[in-house]
C-alpha cells in the first residue's frame, strides 16, 4: 500500500523518501513548524450502521506535543460532509477517532488531515480504505396467481423483505423466469422493508408454470434472494386465492385473489365478488384489471389472532354466467401487549382464601375476559388455575388456596 502524506519540515527544506510502503511528501514551511507523519488506519463497517474508531496514527517531533495541540479533519469519501476526529496520545503516539454512517455498502477513500494549531504550522493527510459491508437480508414468499392463455396479462408475482428497512424499491433489480423458457425484467415496488414484485408476460396455452423470480441488491451489494411461485393458466374463468398476514384488530385492505378469463373483452365491471373471510363474516369485494386478468382486493378487520380459511368467490354478469372459488389461509397475528402488576394479599394458615391475587392490563382494549387464561403456582408447591375478571383493557387474576403453615410464599401467576 502506498500512502501520500505532506508534512511542514523545520529546516524548510523538502524532502521525499519512501519507507515500508509509505509514501511521505515532506514540504518546506516556515522555521518552528512541527514535523507531523501519519499513517493510515484501513477499517471496516456496515452500510446503515455506526463506525466508530481510529482512522488514523501520527507522530510529532516535539515531544512535548498535546492532542490538543492538533486538529483532525475527515472526509468520509461518500460526499457526506466533513467531520471533526478526536486526538488522543499513548507513549508518543497519537490517534485519530472519528464516527459515521455509511448509507450504502461498497469501497469509499476517506481522508484524514491533522493541522498543528498556532504557533506552528505543520500539517499531514493520509486516505484509508474504508470496506463497508452489505447489511441487507433478503427472504422471499411465493405467489400463486390466475392468468389466461394467450393474452398479456400483469401481475403481482412474488412478496419480499429485507432486514435494511432503510432500502428503496430502486435499490433492487428483478428477474422472472416465466417457466415457459421465457424471462423478463420484474418492477420492484414497496418500501419500509417490504418489496413486491410484477411483471407482463404472454402464456401461449393452459397450464401450470413454475415462475421463478429473483430480487437482487444492486452493485455493489450482494444481497439477492429466489423464490418459485406459480402461474394457473386456464381457459374460462379461473381463481386463486392470495393468502395474506394482518394483525387482529387492524383494517385489512388489500389483494385477496387473481383470477384470469379467456374472454379477454370483459371488463372488471363484468364481475362481482364475494368474499368469506372464515370468521362468520362476508363482504363484496372490488375488481380490477383487463384483458382477461383481474385482481380481487377487500377490507376487513379480524377480531381475534389466528389462522382463517376465506373464499373468494367470481361471479360473471348475465345470464348463464360462470362462477368460479378459492379458498387461502388469512394469518392474523397477536398485537396485544400485556403488562402484570402483583398484589399482596395476607391469607390465614389452614383457612381457604379466596381473592385477588395480580392484576393486568391489555393495549388491546377490545379484548374481553373470556379471551385469558391464568394459571397460579402459589409458592408452596401446588399450582390451580386462575380467574380473569374485567374488560376495557383492565383485569384481574383470583384464586382459591389454602396455605398450611404460616410464611411469605412467591406466588407466581
Amino acid at each position: 500500500m502506498s500512502v501520500r502524506s505532506r508534512v511542514v519540515g523545520r529546516a524548510g527544506s523538502c524532502v521525499w523518501g519512501l519507507a515500508a510502503g509509505l509514501l511521505l511528501v515532506l514540504a518546506a514551511g516556515p522555521a518552528g513548524a512541527s514535523v507531523i507523519t501519519a499513517s493510515p488506519v484501513n477499517f471496516s463497517a456496515s452500510e446503515q450502521s455506526l463506525f466508530s474508531g481510529t482512522v488514523a496514527t501520527f507522530t510529532d517531533d516535539n515531544p512535548a506535543a498535546m492532542p490538543t495541540d492538533f486538529v483532525a479533519v475527515i472526509d468520509w469519501g461518500d460526499g457526506s460532509p466533513t467531520s471533526f476526529g478526536t486526538i488522543t496520545e499513548n507513549a508518543g503516539t497519537f490517534s485519530v477517532d472519528g464516527q459515521h454512517t455509511y448509507d450504502d455498502e461498497g469501497t469509499f477513500a476517506a481522508t484524514v488531515t491533522i493541522t498543528e494549531q498556532e504557533p506552528g504550522t505543520g500539517f499531514a493527510s493520509v486516505t484509508d480504505t474504508a470496506t463497508v459491508a452489505e447489511a441487507d437480508v433478503l427472504s422471499g414468499t411465493p405467489r400463486t396467481f390466475a392468468a389466461p392463455p394467450g393474452a398479456s396479462f400483469t401481475a403481482t408475482v412474488a412478496d419480499f423483505s429485507d432486514t435494511l428497512t432503510s432500502a428503496v424499491a430502486s435499490d433492487f433489480t428483478a428477474t422472472i423466469d416465466w417457466g415457459d423458457a421465457t424471462t423478463s425484467a420484474g418492477m420492484v415496488s414497496g418500501g419500509s422493508g417490504a418489496f413486491q414484485v410484477s411483471g407482463t408476460h404472454t402464456y401461449a396455452s393452459p397450464g401450470n408454470y413454475p415462475v421463478m423470480v429473483t430480487l437482487s441488491d444492486d452493485a455493489p451489494g450482494t444481497a439477492t434472494a429466489t423464490v418459485t411461485s406459480t402461474a394457473k393458466v386456464a381457459a374460462g374463468l379461473s381463481v386463486v386465492a392470495s393468502g395474506f398476514t394482518t394483525p387482529e384488530g387492524t383494517v385489512f385492505n388489500g389483494q385477496v385473489a387473481t383470477f384470469s378469463d379467456a374472454d379477454t373483452s370483459k371488463t372488471a365491471a363484468d364481475f362481482t365478488t364475494t368474499i368469506d373471510w372464515g370468521d362468520g363474516t362476508t363482504s363484496a369485494g372490488t375488481v380490477t384489471g383487463s384483458s382477461g386478468s383481474f385482481t380481487v382486493s377487500g377490507q376487513h378487520t379480524y377480531a381475534d389472532e389466528g389462522s382463517f380459511t376465506f373464499t373468494v368467490t367470481v361471479t360473471e354478469i348475465g345470464a348463464g354466467g360462470a362462477t368460479a372459488s378459492s379458498s387461502a389461509t388469512a394469518t392474523v397475528t397477536e398485537t396485544d401487549a400485556l403488562a402484570g402488576s402483583p398484589v399482596t394479599f395476607i391469607p390465614l394458615a389452614g383457612s381457604p382464601f379466596s381473592g385477588a391475587v395480580a392484576t393486568f392490563t391489555d393495549s388491546n382494549t377490545a379484548n374481553t375476559a373470556g379471551d385469558f387464561t391464568a394459571t397460579i403456582d402459589w409458592g408452596d408447591g401446588h399450582t390451580t388455575a386462575g380467574i380473569v375478571s374485567g374488560g376495557g383493557g383492565s383485569f384481574t387474576v383470583s384464586g382459591t388456596h389454602t396455605y398450611a403453615s404460616a410464611g411469605s410464599y412467591p406466588v407466581t401467576v
